[in-house]
């Protein structure tokens, strides 16, 4: 599965009834199928590329700062100043509350809301038909509807991290039939083994050096995808 889009992510979110306590941002990520990469929601949103002020549309990642330890919070919109947080109805309990609640009773600071989360951009604003794409610098061309979507720069991430993930069991497939990947003893997860055939893939294209490290970019992969059916995007 690759990144889910704002709507999923929400219904993902509103389907939940509990979550380990004070794992917000680990709850909203999961929403997006987004891989783990910063210690706290305040350092996340630190990161953020994509902020805005405004008032958070349906689906959208909503941020805090401070706190008694300083770790922030980061819920995940419902629309009309209503977001679906952790430990809102209780700890380790799943709710729906307003953005004006969790700064009064919490003694956050509220921030605003993005379009992105661990270095993954899930919203663009204006877009009739927000779709989830990896932070780039120019927009990412969409995928033909029906194909399986990864984002390179999240794979990138989870290959660094040997992140068990479903978006590295499609690429394991992929690399099976294209170089021989043996993947059985660890589907999903990218290994010694799968970074070794990945190498083997991006020296197949040409790429040598620290370009063949066997971590997938953006190049190499739409190249895999493109012979093996699914798409990619930054």
């Amino acid at each position: 599965m690759g990144i889910r889009s704002p709507q999923s992510a929400l219904a993902w979110a509103r389907g939940r009834r509990s979550f380990q306590s004070g794992m917000c941002l680990k709850f909203v990520r999961t929403s997006y199928n987004v891989p783990a990469l910063h210690a706290s929601a305040a350092i996340a949103w630190n990161k953020s590329r994509f902020r805005h002020s405004s008032t958070p549309p349906k689906g959208v990642p909503v941020w805090w700062t401070g706190g008694s330890r300083g770790f922030g919070h980061v819920a995940i919109s419902d629309g009309g100043g209503f977001v679906i947080s952790t430990d809102s109805g209780g700890k380790g309990r799943v709710g729906r509350t307003t953005i004006s609640h969790i700064t009064r009773a919490w003694h956050q600071t509220y921030r605003g809301w993005t379009e992105d989360i661990n270095g993954v951009r899930v919203f663009r604003a204006g877009s009739p038909v927000p779709a989830a794409t990896a932070v780039a610098k120019k927009p990412a061309r969409t995928p033909p509807r029906g194909r399986p979507t990864v984002s390179a720069s999240a794979v990138a991430i989870l290959f660094r991290r040997k992140q068990k993930h479903n978006a590295v069991l499609l690429i394991q497939k992929a690399l099976a039939a294209e170089v021989g990947l043996d993947f059985s003893s660890g589907p999903g997860t990218p290994g010694p083994r799968t970074r070794a055939a990945y190498q083997k893939w991006q020296q197949r294209l040409g790429f040598r050096g620290n370009d063949a490290d066997g971590i997938p970019g953006f190049t190499s992969l739409s190249k895999l995808g493109a012979k093996r059916g699914f798409g990619v995007t930054r």
